[in-house]
């Protein structure tokens, strides 16, 4: 099968928390779920703020620092922003420069999603940076860039449920 597979978010929710065997060699395929969240939104909101000043390039390395790759304006974020690039990556909202290189730009997809004219998956599953899950339930930007706290996932995280 070529691509992610999708599948309903009840279906997601179990597949994520069941670990796979590889049949040659035994070892335990875990993968790794992400949520469309408000810190990925204000990320992306910066670095469209970015690009209205004249960066197309955007350079987030490690912490919470978003550096303008042509003007050098620094931003400062509340959030260690470097992880949620990444994330962004895998909703095809931001795209990487080259592979191992800090710099980042926004995509037509990122801003039509800060926009409001596209959806994107509720939640993803990737592993070894592939996306292998996507849920069938879309959200726009408007249904989570002013969601802060989730009590539904902490109350399952306090029992150790944490998927």
């Amino acid at each position: 099968m070529n691509g992610p597979r999708i599948v309903p978010l009840n279906v997601f929710d179990a597949l994520v928390k069941e670990n796979s065997t590889c049949l040659h060699c035994g070892a335990k395929h875990r993968l790794y779920p992400h949520s469309m969240d408000w810190s990925k939104c204000r990320t992306l909101q910066l670095m469209a703020a970015h690009q209205r000043m004249g960066d197309e390039w955007v350079r987030c390395e490690k912490g919470d620092l978003m550096i303008g790759c042509q003007t050098n304006h620094v931003t400062k974020a509340p959030y260690a922003t470097s992880k949620h690039i990444y994330r962004l990556g895998y909703y095809n909202l931001v795209e990487q420069i080259e592979y191992r290189v800090a710099d980042w730009r926004i995509t037509a997809e990122g801003l039509l999603f800060l926009e409001g004219k596209i959806d994107v998956p509720a939640k993803l599953a990737e592993r070894k940076a592939v996306v292998k899950l996507l849920t069938k339930e879309r959200v726009f930007i408007d249904a989570v860039k002013n969601i802060y706290f989730d009590k539904d996932y902490w109350d399952r995280y306090a029992q150790g449920d944490f998927w």
